[in-house]
């Protein structure tokens, strides 16, 4: 069996937002890696940007980033990479680069590993209920 795993840092173009797919919750976010390179025989620098949709699968990863996650952080997603392919309206072929996000890190807010996501842990990162006196 083996293991396919791709790693992007890039910055995020939208703000995550909570979806449903084939009957599971997920968090679902773009983000944008860009880079530059010399073409052949020129001084030139030339900058290319490659868009990838980022989906969140897990359960209580969904919950626990999707209001953190917003448009223009700095993310670097680590997960498995799929390519769906379509057709737009005009029956031009076009291809999106999906990875199905393991870890999501960021320096901007401190994002649990993998491991770290445990119920507990969730629970412990929730609002605190006020224990106001009424009984129900």
């Amino acid at each position: 069996m083996g293991k396919e795993i791709i790693e992007i840092e890039g910055h995020v173009g939208v703000d995550a937002k909570r979806g449903i797919g084939k009957g599971a919750q997920m968090l679902v976010f773009s983000v944008a890696v860009t880079f530059s390179y010399k073409k052949y025989g020129s001084e030139e620098y030339e900058k290319r940007t490659t868009w990838y949709q980022v989906q969140v699968w897990d359960k209580l990863k969904a919950n626990y980033f999707a209001d953190k996650i917003k448009k223009g952080d700095l993310v670097t997603v680590a997960g498995r990479p799929i390519v769906k392919a379509s057709l737009t309206p005009e029956g031009e072929a076009v291809a999106q680069i999906v990875i199905m996000a393991n870890e999501i890190k960021s320096d901007k807010y401190q994002l649990p590993t993998e491991s770290e996501i445990t119920i507990d842990n969730y629970i412990k990162s929730a609002p605190k209920i006020i224990d106001d006196g009424i009984p129900f």
